[in-house]
């Protein structure tokens, strides 16, 4: 086991220099951030695949650390997700209204039951 902090910066572990870029770049530059992170948080990270996930794995099992063992700025939850989800789902059905008026439709009964469908959803979140 490494003898360093939980604010100690990635780039001085044990981490390959490609796993720590891709934690960079998803602004995890820390020991502190990326065990605050749970690990599907990890594995949407962009440039990490099947062999950076073996190797981060490894590294966790050898330092003694989990993810997710420090609360995480902003916890996965289901809840979260499915807000998430229907926000996305309102968000396409503008964008389907926009492109429908584009294309000739009738512009203001489309686009507004679009809307209507939208709020629809946005509540649907917040109230969740």
């Amino acid at each position: 086991m490494a003898k360093f902090s939980l604010d100690t910066p990635l780039d001085h572990t044990s981490l390959s220099t490609r796993i720590v870029n891709a934690l960079d770049n998803a602004g995890v530059s820390t020991v502190r951030q990326l065990v605050g992170m749970q690990w599907p948080e990890v594995l949407r990270i962009r440039g990490i695949g099947p062999k950076s996930k073996r190797e981060m794995r490894l590294f966790m099992s050898e330092e003694d650390l989990k993810f997710g063992m420090l609360k995480s700025k902003a916890p996965d939850s289901p809840r979260s997700e499915l807000a998430l989800e229907r926000i996305a789902t309102a968000l396409e059905v503008l964008a389907m209204s926009a492109m429908w008026r584009d294309n000739g439709g009738d512009a203001e009964a489309g686009f507004a039951t679009s809307i209507n469908i939208a709020a629809g959803h946005f509540r649907e979140a917040r109230d969740a």
